[in-house]
């Protein structure tokens, strides 16, 4: 997900080079929003499917992250912090997932949005990557250990193995010889 939240930034640049100002904020936002889900997925949780408020109104979790950190075991000081930025910066730029695409107000996004609003919203969507990614190598450098969930917690598979129907079930069991 990481590799898809850098895509996203680096799509937001191009859009802003090319002046599709509204196109950049939603390509920094989509890379905020992924860089965060990838930090769920690090630590073995599934990622919220719904923007911050309807995560917050189902879960009942204060912060986006509030979970992420729960299972972070030996984080740096500097790191939580990091962490926290990026929280709020999810937060901050929740919003601009649907104005970017609809506008409000009657008016169009591609009039809402200037080249400022676009350089501010990939400077963000920057900040949080690197948050993100410094975490994720902090915990695959062994320095960050990952909490193991309590015996009485439901697991929970990151990647779920896709459903397979019966029909495919039974070509993938034929030998190779056979094709």
């Amino acid at each position: 997900m990481i590799g898809e939240a850098s895509q996203c930034l680096a799509r937001a640049e191009g859009l802003m080079e090319r002046g599709d100002c509204s196109g950049a904020v939603e390509a920094a936002q989509h890379c905020i929003e992924l860089s965060m889900k990838s930090l769920y997925r690090l630590v073995g949780l599934k990622p919220p499917k719904t923007h911050w408020g309807q995560v917050k109104k189902d879960s009942g979790e204060e912060d986006p992250l509030e979970k992420v950190a729960e299972r972070l075991e030996g984080i740096q000081e500097h790191e939580r912090v990091w962490l926290g930025k990026t929280s709020w910066i999810g937060r901050m730029w929740a919003w601009a997932h649907n104005t970017s695409l609809y506008g409000c107000l009657d008016l169009l996004a591609s009039r809402l949005f200037d080249q400022r609003d676009a350089k501010v919203a990939i400077d963000y969507a920057h900040d949080a990557l690197t948050n993100c990614r410094i975490i994720t190598n902090s915990v695959k450098l062994g320095h960050t250990k990952i909490k193991a969930q309590p015996p009485d917690a439901a697991p929970t598979n990151p990647y779920p193995a896709p459903r397979i129907s019966g029909r495919t079930r039974r070509i993938l069991d034929q030998p190779l010889s056979r094709f």
